[in-house]
């Protein structure tokens, strides 16, 4: 079992932080007594949890459940992220928080303007304590709970081809996301991505953005330093060949973007993977 990391409950806990990693940052395994959920808005991360490891980037919501053990790796570059704390909320009839067994650990959320429209508003009344702060708090939970399960449900309607037209427009741009990710050498232009999701160009990069939270090229751009990242701790393959798997045909190119987004070096990672800072997180106050 992992420690406990013991935090202030008794309320609605919700701010923006922001950093700039020079290298991975570990957090040791440990537990929350209350809920913890965490909304990247820049930056990636890697989880230990359930047994599995999974990856979280840009418009992800990262679901700890109170008492859940889990191990952090923050990627080095700048990261930044909405984290929300709450204690098992009491939303009233008909209204549930989504439960472990129905909700994954990472969750890559439809509809981002909605959830940062919620998160704003919550980090502002979150400045105000008074006799309606409990009440108001509650309030947000249950706008929370309820986005939360319109979205679980809209991306499993996506998956089985039913749903909304603005259901099956997220979905659309979810296999998009899925295609970048699994054609990250192909040199998949916008117009290619646009032509397989049947949509306009100047269509799927307006709601690409709106969905994912940044254009399709940027995220393009971040998925391959992240699988470059993957492939320079776990093979032995050169520099050049990791640049030419991801499609950079100019080594020197692909390592100022590389340096650009992450702080560092291909061949830096390379030579420190196997020193990695590890902390605890400190408690808050």
């Amino acid at each position: 079992m992992g420690y406990l990391y013991r935090m202030e409950v008794g309320g609605l806990q919700v701010y923006t932080v922001a950093v700039n990693h020079r290298a991975d940052v570990e957090i040791a395994e440990h537990h929350h007594a209350v809920f913890e959920l965490i909304y990247l808005l820049e930056g990636a991360m890697r989880i230990r949890i359930r047994g599995r490891q999974h990856r979280a980037g840009v418009g992800d919501l990262v679901i700890y459940h109170p008492g859940e053990d889990h191990r952090e790796t923050y990627l080095a570059g700048r990261w930044s992220a909405v984290v929300l704390r709450f204690e098992a909320p009491r939303l009233g009839r008909g209204v549930r928080f989504p439960s472990r067994d129905t909700t994954p650990p990472v969750v890559h959320l439809p509809r981002h303007e909605r959830f940062r429209q919620l998160f704003e508003a919550m980090q502002l009344d979150a400045r105000v304590r008074d006799s309606w702060t409990e009440a108001m708090s509650r309030a947000y939970l249950v706008q929370f709970a309820v986005l939360l399960h319109r979205a679980l449900a809209a991306l499993g309607r996506g998956r089985r081809g039913g749903g909304s037209p603005a259901d099956e427009r997220s979905a659309r741009i979810a296999g998009a996301m899925e295609i970048i990710r699994d054609g990250l050498g192909c040199g998949l232009s916008v117009r290619d991505l646009a032509r397989k999701t049947a949509m306009s160009e100047s269509a799927f990069s307006h709601l690409f953005k709106n969905v994912a939270g940044i254009p399709p090229r940027r995220y393009q751009i971040q998925e391959r330093v992240a699988r470059a990242r993957e492939l320079l701790e776990t093979t032995s393959l050169s520099v050049k060949e990791i640049a030419a798997e991801l499609g950079y045909d100019d080594v020197h190119y692909f390592s100022r973007v590389f340096r650009k987004l992450t702080g560092r070096t291909p061949s830096g990672v390379r030579g420190g993977r196997r020193q990695p800072v590890t902390r605890r997180r400190p408690a808050r106050r």
